[in-house]
């Protein structure tokens, strides 16, 4: 995963992950969770994981589709 990123240019990086953030947080908000107290259990995680897996591919292709584009 860290590859990918290194890849990314910087302030693609940047953008994603304020997305990814607020994302994060308005369904915390929404959902009443507080992030100190929440546990998130290994399966979770890991779909989790695989989630931003598949968003940083999708950013990828994405870019270099707009790159082909130009």
């Amino acid at each position: 995963m860290s590859d990918q990123n290194n890849k990314m240019p910087e302030d693609l990086q940047v953008v994603s992950n304020k997305v990814i953030e607020l994302l994060v947080d308005t369904t915390f908000k929404k959902h009443g969770v507080n992030p100190q107290e929440a546990q998130v259990d290994d399966e979770t995680r890991s779909q989790l994981k695989e989630l931003v897996e598949d968003l940083q591919k999708s950013v990828e292709s994405l870019k270099n589709q707009n790159n082909e584009d130009n």
